[in-house]
């Protein structure tokens, strides 16, 4: 190799992977400052200031040894962050201040005109980095306006000893590395109705509405919901059982919004996220139950017997989590986790290969007793959790209760109709 030319290679790589671009900073109440070094986008990212380590997994064993002799801190694994979904990931420097007390700083980022939190972070100030790699940190915005090329977000930080989190001056400015530019959506009049499969749904109204928490609103003390108004029944008029639904732009924001129950017109369900106003129309994709008995519309049943607490004395076995398979639906598997609580655990259940139009329930759980434990779904989370991740808190009827030794749970697979819909995107005025 010449090394002319690799210097050549070299200095263009570090110019291409470095960036020029000038950093934003967010200053706290206590005089320090956190700096944002850059902005990625995707769903697999890398850390910023990682030029040599980036190199080094590219080049030949002969040349990797030269690299780590001159720059050991080479050899070092790259920092990635990766998302589910392509999404924003902003990468934060340490907090400077002339006197650095080394307190951890928690923000809060909001977009400007929007209640809800875009993203909670915590600066991992005080922590110890390898050597040779850079001290960063990294913040995921999985919801923002797709079509914006620079994006604003106001900076809330707490106050000690106090629940509120008041707006400061800062405002940040964050680079979309690669804006949306497709076409949008064309909404339909409301009310919308769809039938299908003996089925009738009607969406009667979608809207976003800003709910203040107190009588005088203060920063800090608003909320935004998304309210939602339908109803699905079958040919023989009885109400359908509404699972969830999804909203999405099409730029890539999405809602997963649990629900498990009836709705009707007269009583919007609220949730506590939304999307924002730069289109004219979302996609809603709502779920419901099918009519029919329980032979006509389950698919299968997977029963987990003496699901067991793999640890010994308070202490993690590397024991492999159970998984199954359906026999009628092959693609389909699912796997349990046991999350110790004392005396009501809790479990987590992934299922993978799912296809669209079925659903996947916990619909029983039993000790080595006989005890009958109420499973309650945990839907924390929910504006970014699939359907095909839950988490289920486990309890008795009448507590206090010695915890289980073994547990035997039952899932429930079943079809379900899905109905797609392009609602306006409607906001109203603040409401108490």
């Amino acid at each position: 190799m010449d090394w002319k030319g690799g210097s050549w290679v070299l200095g263009l790589f570090l110019l291409l992977t470095c960036g020029c671009s000038r950093e934003e900073t967010m200053p706290l109440r206590d005089g320090r400052t956190v700096r944002i070094w850059t902005v990625t986008y995707g769903t697999n990212h890398i850390a910023p200031g990682q030029s040599m380590q980036i190199l080094d997994k590219r080049l030949p064993s002969v040349l990797q040894r030269v690299l780590r002799f001159c720059y050991p801190a080479a050899a070092a694994q790259v920092q990635i962050s990766t998302s589910p979904r392509p999404s924003l990931v902003m990468w934060t420097r340490p907090v400077e201040a002339p006197t650095n007390s080394g307190t951890r700083a928690s923000l809060r980022l909001l977009h400007p005109g929007n209640t809800t939190s875009e993203g909670f972070w915590v600066d991992m100030q005080g922590v110890n980095t390898p050597p040779g790699l850079p001290a960063v940190d990294s913040v995921v915005l999985e919801r923002f306006p797709r079509r914006a090329k620079v994006i604003p977000l106001e900076v809330q930080e707490p106050v000690v000893g106090s629940r509120d989190w008041p707006t400061s001056s800062a405002v940040v400015h964050l680079r979309n590395p690669q804006p949306y530019s497709g076409p949008s959506w064309s909404p339909d009049s409301l009310p919308i109705t769809r039938s299908k499969s003996g089925i009738e749904a009607t969406l009667f109204d979608l809207t976003v509405t800003n709910w203040a928490l107190t009588n005088s609103p203060a920063p800090g003390r608003m909320i935004q919901r998304t309210y939602l108004k339908f109803e699905a029944s079958g040919s023989d008029g009885k109400p359908l059982r509404v699972l969830g639904y999804e909203l999405s732009d099409p730029g890539g924001n999405l809602l997963h919004v649990p629900i498990g129950r009836v709705l009707d017109r007269t009583a919007a369900h609220p949730f506590q996220a939304a999307l924002f106003p730069d289109e004219p129309a979302w996609r809603l994709v709502v779920e419901t139950d099918m009519p029919g008995s329980d032979a006509e519309t389950t698919l299968d049943r997977i029963e987990f017997k003496n699901f067991v607490d793999p640890s010994e004395g308070g202490r993690m076995v590397t024991t492999p989590p159970p998984r199954q398979l359906s026999t009628r639906v092959p693609q389909l598997g699912i796997t349990l986790f046991y999350r110790s609580l004392g005396n009501s655990p809790n479990v987590e259940v992934n299922v993978e290969g799912r296809p669209p139009g079925v659903r996947v329930e916990l619909e029983r759980v039993h000790d080595e007793l006989g005890r009958e434990w109420n499973a309650k779904p945990m839907t924390f989370g929910g504006a970014y959790a699939p359907t095909d991740f839950n988490e289920y808190h486990l309890s008795l009827p009448n507590p206090p209760n010695a915890p289980p030794k073994s547990l035997n749970l039952t899932f429930r697979i079943f079809r379900t109709a899905v109905f797609e819909f392009h609602p306006p995107a409607r906001f109203q005025s603040t409401r108490h």
